[in-house]
């Protein structure tokens, strides 16, 4: 496309997504089994090669703002999520839960609406991953080869607390990028309805921000009163 100077259509904006997010799980999985120390420096990398290929696309065809704006908000996904994943972070749900803020960005630069319905779809995968990763975390099971024990897991600084926050609020980033949209828009016959959406991302805001600090009061204080009974 960039060489025949062709416009970037639907499809190839959501093959790029799918081709980072699948290159990123299958890297994050093998390192770790091998290199876990490494995940926080593999992500960076990522970020610096999407960053790499908006300058390059940049000096080749500077009107092309669509597709920079994807490798921007890519560069920006990865970066955000380093820290949390370099500190053992649950990175699928956080890379899924960043991907639905920037679709929906997306969605409004570009004005493909497919984008919008996608946003909708991974923010509710994201939500039954971030319960999948509760579940795991809390109750001391094995998720991706590791065991959680309750020595573990630190106050607020651990991958259970950290996703749930970053979940709940890219929800809320959600919900200012639409803000001001009104109208509904229609794709093969489904209908987007705005306002809706709005209230089911505010809605599932307050739910998880609820039940992230919920689970955390309860899983440290649980262990606090039941290592005290043990010790009596």
């Amino acid at each position: 496309n960039l060489i025949k100077k062709q416009p970037f259509k639907a499809i190839d904006f959501s093959l790029l997504l799918a081709n980072s997010f699948v290159f990123y799980i299958s890297g994050m999985l093998i390192l770790n089994n091998y290199h876990t120390e490494w995940k926080g420096i593999y992500t960076i990398l990522m970020a610096i090669i999407n960053l790499t290929c908006a300058f390059l696309i940049f000096k080749l065809n500077s009107d092309n703002k669509k597709l920079l704006y994807l490798l921007f908000g890519l560069t920006l996904t990865f970066v955000t999520l380093a820290i949390p994943v370099q500190l053992n972070g649950n990175y699928i749900t956080l890379f899924w839960a960043l991907e639905a803020v920037l679709l929906l960005f997306l969605a409004q630069k570009s004005s493909i609406v497919l984008f919008r319905f996608a946003s909708f779809i991974i923010t509710t995968l994201m939500m039954f991953s971030l319960f999948m990763d509760w579940l795991q975390v809390y109750s001391g099971g094995n998720y991706f080869y590791e065991t959680y024990k309750p020595e573990s897991l630190k106050i607020i600084l651990n991958k259970a607390f950290i996703t749930g926050f970053i979940s709940s609020f890219s929800l809320i980033a959600s919900v200012l990028i639409i803000k001001n949209e009104t109208e509904k828009l229609y794709y093969l016959g489904i209908v987007f309805n705005p306002k809706g959406y709005k209230t089911y991302l505010k809605i599932s805001a307050v739910c998880l921000l609820y039940l992230t600090g919920f689970l955390e009061v309860i899983y440290h204080t649980s262990n606090y009163f039941y290592s005290g009974y043990t010790i009596s």
